[in-house]
């Protein structure tokens, strides 16, 4: 019904099931800091509220971006209800409200290259994606391994040559200039750029959590084995649109094994929540019969759910 309701023409519905789904994200999240502190402590609350603004305006981004680039239709509302779905997963944790600022920039990105699709000496844009990397970084150090996405990207979506890989590279160091600077001449501490370097720990022992925390990756795993077997027959903006994000999930990848102090696989299903949630529109539409994609929604709800409560 909801795969329906999100495929249909009525699109009102389908905005309302994103706000529910939303909605719910939220209170839990609110539920889950109100254990460890008084709600009189405003500073928690407040960047809880702007973390959870973010998820919804992501959605919602979203969905205006792929209808406006023709890669869904306008009444089309299935990945951002998917994207709640994936973020209801989430426990809210130390950096909640950055994260989710960094994944709307993420998105700003992915959409910024796209848009350079047969365009030529577009420095202004090329330049603006440099300062959105730079912005994505100096927020959330720990997707260092995004720097270089825009490589990529440009190589994907235009003829490349020494300006555009240069020019990206002074928006990022403005922003990291500007960013010491005002560090320097305010007398601050750099208390919320944390970068690590580790390797990732793995323990073989398997628990409650460890085993729905596996059951989202294998649905994460059958969007990508679907989206590949039909890639390269999608149309040529489609298939960069594609290329980008999944490039950015190994990007994303990465920075989660190598450049944080502890593996956090819900944090990394975070991030890779919103390219899954582009990825998963083939899958869905690849099962022709009804009930079968009602069945596989509600068993990634209810993974989502009880990895949450877990």
């Amino acid at each position: 019904m909801i795969i329906k309701i999100a495929n249909g023409t009525n699109s009102i519905v389908g905005y309302l099931v994103v706000f529910i789904l939303w909605f719910l994200n939220g209170v839990v999240g609110i539920y889950e800091i109100s254990q460890g502190f008084l709600l009189l402590d405003l500073i928690p609350l407040l960047k809880i509220v702007i973390g959870e603004i973010f998820i919804l305006i992501t959605g919602f981004a979203l969905l205006y971006l792929l209808a406006r680039h023709k890669f869904i239709g306008m009444s089309n509302t299935l990945p951002a209800i998917l994207y709640m779905v994936f973020c209801l997963g989430i426990s809210v944790s130390e950096g909640f409200m950055e994260h989710q600022i960094s994944i709307f920039m993420l998105l700003l990105v992915s959409e910024r290259l796209v848009s350079l699709h047969n365009s030529t000496r577009n420095y202004l844009k090329v330049f603006g994606i440099g300062l959105l990397l730079g912005g994505l970084i100096v927020i959330s150090p720990s997707l260092i391994g995004l720097l270089f996405i825009y490589l990529i990207g440009l190589a994907l979506v235009t003829t490349f040559g020494w300006r555009d890989f240069i020019i990206p590279l002074f928006g990022i160091g403005s922003i990291f200039l500007f960013f010491f600077v005002k560090i320097y001449l305010l007398d601050l501490e750099i208390g919320g750029f944390n970068f690590n370097f580790s390797y990732p720990k793995f323990s073989l022992g398997f628990n409650v959590h460890k085993i729905l925390v596996m059951g989202i990756l294998i649905f994460e795993f059958l969007f990508l084995v679907k989206l590949f077997a039909v890639i390269e027959k999608k149309n040529i903006k489609s298939r960069i649109h594609y290329w980008i994000w999944i490039w950015a999930s190994i990007f994303l990848f990465i920075s989660f094994l190598f450049f944080q102090q502890e593996f956090e696989n819900e944090k990394l299903i975070l991030f890779l929540a919103l390219p899954m949630s582009i990825f998963s529109i083939e899958f869905f539409i690849s099962i022709k019969r009804v009930f079968v994609r009602e069945l596989a929604f509600v068993i990634l709800l209810v993974l989502s759910i009880c990895l949450r409560l877990s």
